[in-house]
């Protein structure tokens, strides 16, 4: 629990002084001005931990540790917005948000889990969409790659406590949840 505490407050952070990844490539683009800078790809050879891919990880704009302002400036306001809710199993205050192809988890404001689908049409760091196929996958997140998690239905990069979960069907990318995964 502290572990994810001090992930979230570092993540925070880092968002702080980070320039945004670039716009998302569904609603509100007018309001989003292109990146000037290339976006920084996961170097499969150089795999480091978990807590480097999320931190080096982006998904439309969207980046693990974003307040939910930053979140909403980028992607407008949400379609539902739950109650904020506490959990006793962590402590925390959890706030789900729901957009056309995005379901989003906030802990304590900060967002902790992503998980997209068709129309969003955002990137991953590495080009990865929805629609993209499971070899381009493996080709981009190589090093990254959990094969004990991964199966035929899904690809882990990084791990279920903090990463990317390619969900597959028909070996074409279907959903990309980008996050802490496990409860």
């Amino acid at each position: 629990m502290y572990r994810r505490i001090a992930a979230l407050l570092m993540a925070a952070a880092l968002c702080a002084v980070a320039a945004a990844c670039g716009p998302a490539r569904q609603g509100n683009e007018s309001s989003q001005e292109p990146s000037q800078q290339e976006p920084v790809k996961p170097d499969a050879s150089q795999p480091g931990q978990t807590d480097d891919l999320l931190e080096l990880e982006c998904l439309g704009g969207l980046r693990y540790g974003q307040t939910e302002d930053e979140v909403e400036e980028l992607l407008g306001e949400p379609a539902d917005r739950a109650e904020p809710e506490y959990w006793e199993s962590d402590g925390l205050t959890h706030t789900q948000w729901s957009y056309e192809g995005a379901e989003l988890s906030f802990a304590e404001g900060l967002l902790e889990r992503a998980s997209v689908t068709a129309p969003f049409a955002g990137e991953t760091q590495a080009g990865i969409a929805v629609g993209d196929g499971a070899e381009e996958v493996r080709e981009a997140y190589g090093g990254w790659i959990d094969e004990e998690a991964s199966t035929e239905e899904r690809i882990v990069a990084g791990d279920v406590y903090g990463g990317l979960i390619f969900t597959l069907e028909g070996g074409s990318v279907v959903r990309i949840t980008l996050g802490v995964t496990a409860e």
